[in-house]
């Protein structure tokens, strides 16, 4: 692939964190590669601004599983306040067979 070069670091900038922003910034994830993202918007109420995939259904396991990953176990959920609203583990290997894999800006 033309962005895997040897030891050169390549820089990566890309104008937008929305959902084309970050899947553009996970596809482009690999060695000696810095992938800088910015967006304008203080993410602070921000609704929707989550990808959510399910590895196995995409054919993704070995991309997405790969050193670095951003494979998590759950996630939670706080108010703007600080205070925890809710707390969400993932279940889905152990019901379903695959993971899900979740991105938030």
């Amino acid at each position: 692939m033309f962005l895997s070069d040897g030891n050169q670091m390549f820089n990566i900038t890309i104008v937008g964190g929305g959902i084309a922003g970050i899947s553009a910034a996970i596809a482009l994830r690999g060695p000696n590669r810095r992938i800088t993202v910015f967006e304008q918007s203080q993410l602070n109420r921000e609704i929707g601004v989550t990808i959510s995939i399910v590895e196995k259904q995409w054919g993704l396991k070995e991309t997405l599983s790969m050193k670095g990953s951003m494979a998590d176990k759950g996630f939670r959920i706080y108010t703007t306040k600080g205070e925890l609203h809710a707390e969400i583990p993932f279940h889905l290997k152990k019901s379903y067979g695959a993971e899900r894999m979740m991105y938030h800006r």
